[in-house]
């Protein structure tokens, strides 16, 4: 075994070790997407409410003052279980330098292709692709709720607001769930690739 291929393998560990530590441990979190969805969901709940208060009573303005007291409602729960779960993520800085700063540029490009699938053999990378891929999964169910919470006030405070507004929400709505769908298959192949690769090498 040459020089080279000692410093990548000892860089994949210690990349590999770091992310499980992000797994096991949680985030390292000043200002969390949950507080900030919270603050999003009582935001446009005092605006629907301010909003609703000037005009006469109708069935649109109940239902938005509900649903956006609903998201502050949530949002707290939300918050709270986090915090308790040790699941808060950080609103600005959820990517992965830090875990990956004993990687080379092209240790790095590689791992890109291992997570997106495109490498039928990820070899040495195969448990650093699979840390990734659990601290993914790790995020994107802590991420989910706050996403209703943030979905659910915006929804609320558009209803005031005519068609064209609702119909954007519904839009968007579609695209990060067709995003999600696309993401998730490569998730999937990536893993399936890289459970592959350490079964190979055990």
């Amino acid at each position: 075994m040459d020089q080279r291929t000692t410093v990548d393998d000892r860089a994949w560990d210690e990349a590999t070790a770091a992310t499980r530590r992000r797994v096991d441990e949680g985030e390292d979190v000043r200002f969390s997407l949950q507080l900030a969805g919270l603050l999003v969901a009582v935001l446009v709940a005092v605006l629907s409410v301010l909003v609703v208060a000037g005009e006469p009573a109708g069935v649109v303005g109940v239902v938005q003052v509900v649903l956006t007291v609903g998201a502050v409602v949530l949002g707290v729960v939300d918050w709270v279980g986090s915090r308790r779960r040790r699941t808060l993520l950080p609103f600005l800085g959820m990517f992965l330098g830090s875990l990956l700063r004993p990687l080379s540029p092209e240790q790095r490009r590689s791992l890109t292709r291992c997570l997106r699938g495109r490498e039928p053999d990820p070899g040495p990378a195969a448990p650093l692709v699979l840390a990734q891929l659990d601290l993914a999964r790790r995020r994107d169910r802590a991420a989910i709720r706050t996403l209703v919470v943030m979905g659910l006030a915006v929804l609320g405070g558009s209803l005031g607001s005519g068609w064209p507004h609702l119909v954007g929400v519904l839009v968007a709505a579609l695209v990060v769930t067709a995003g999600t769908r696309l993401e998730r298959s490569w998730r999937r192949r990536a893993r399936e690739r890289a459970e592959a690769a350490v079964a190979r090498s055990a």
